[in-house]
C-alpha cells in the first residue's frame, strides 16, 4: 500500500478519514483494478473486496478472450497503455450502487 506524505496524512488525520482496499473487478469491472479508497464515511466495509491472485488472473484472461486490450509490452520487456486503457477509469454501476447504499446508510443513522 502507497505511503503518504506528511501533508496528507495530516489531511487524513483532519477530517477522521479512513484508508479502504478494494478491487473494482469485485464490482463488474473488465479488469480486476486494485483500488485505494479515503472516506470518511462511519462504516464503508461493503466498499470491501478481496480478490484472490486465481480470480484476478481469470478476469484479466477473459478480458483478452473479449477482445480487451489494456496494457501492451514493447520489445524490452516494458508495458504501455492500449486502445482499451482509457476505459479501465471508468466507475462501474456496481460500485456506485455501492457506494450510493453506504452513504444512504451513513445519512440516515
Amino acid at each position: 500500500m502507497p505511503e503518504f506524505a506528511d501533508e496528507e496524512r495530516g489531511l487524513i488525520s483532519a477530517f477522521g478519514l479512513q484508508r479502504i482496499s478494494t478491487w473494482m473487478g469485485g464490482f463488474g469491472h473488465p479488469m480486476p483494478k486494485p483500488t485505494q479508497l479515503l472516506t470518511n464515511l462511519p462504516d464503508p466495509k461493503e466498499l470491501k473486496c478481496h480478490m484472490s491472485l486465481p480470480k484476478q488472473r481469470k478476469l484479466m484472461n477473459n478480458s483478452q478472450r473479449a477482445g480487451k486490450r489494456f496494457y501492451k509490452r514493447d520489445a524490452s520487456g516494458g508495458v504501455t497503455g492500449d486502445r482499451d486503457l482509457a476505459a479501465s477509469g471508468v466507475y462501474t454501476e456496481e460500485f456506485c450502487q455501492a457506494a450510493l447504499k453506504v452513504w444512504l446508510k451513513a445519512t440516515k443513522a
